[in-house]
Parts: C-alpha cells; sequence; structure tokens
C-alpha cells in the first residue's frame, strides 16, 4: 500500500458517509506518503462506521466539521519536535504535545516526558 489518497468532489451528496460509489466524481487533490493523514482519515472513516478490513480504496464523505477537526490536528502536528537520538543510525524520537494520545506515538503517557 503506497498511502495514496485523492479529494475528490460530486455533482451529489451521497445516502451514506463511507464506502459509497464515486464513479463520477472529479478529482481536486493528491497525496502520497502521507502516514499522519492517512491515519487521521482511517480514524475518521472507522468512527463514521467504516468496516473495511484494511483502509485502501476506501471513500469518505468530509464535512465542514470533519474540516475543522482536521485543521485542529494539524495544528499539533506543527508543535512535534523531532530530535536524533543516534545521528549514525538515523534513529530518532518524537516530542508529542501533552494532549496527544498514546496511540498517536505508541508510547504510554508517562514515557512522553522522557522524549523531550
Amino acid at each position: 500500500m503506497g498511502l495514496d489518497m485523492y479529494s475528490i468532489t460530486l455533482n451529489r451528496t451521497p445516502e451514506q458517509s463511507v464506502d459509497f460509489a464515486a464513479e463520477d466524481a472529479a478529482h481536486i487533490r493528491y497525496w502520497r506518503k502521507h502516514p499522519n493523514l492517512h491515519g487521521w482519515m482511517e480514524r475518521l472513516y472507522r468512527s463514521k462506521g467504516g468496516t473495511a478490513p484494511e483502509f485502501n480504496c476506501a471513500t469518505l464523505l468530509l464535512t465542514g466539521e470533519d474540516l475543522d477537526a482536521l485543521e485542529e490536528a494539524r495544528s499539533h502536528l506543527r508543535s512535534v519536535k523531532v530530535r536524533v537520538t543516534n545521528p549514525s543510525t538515523g534513529r530518532f524520537a518524537l516530542a508529542q504535545p501533552a494532549d496527544w494520545g498514546p496511540h498517536e506515538s505508541g508510547l504510554p503517557p508517562e514515557k512522553w516526558s522522557s522524549m523531550k
């Protein structure tokens, strides 16, 4: 899976917010290799009832509220700090903002302070 995503527009409102047909879509934007955006979209897809085993080639209706939430999430991404822990291997650590949950960093909150 290459993490390819497309923003499209339709001349109709889909009857459901996920997994709708989009053959009549006009493409607006394309993203590639954006794992943070992909993960955010997959969580939204699941919260709206998406059940595909893999979030790949799935359709998801974005509302104005969804776009506002995405902008809020984007502001958190700006505050993420990357620190190289071993320049010879390229290993790095993320210092996550305090309000991000453990699923965002893969670390429990008590470990976050050690990442500063």
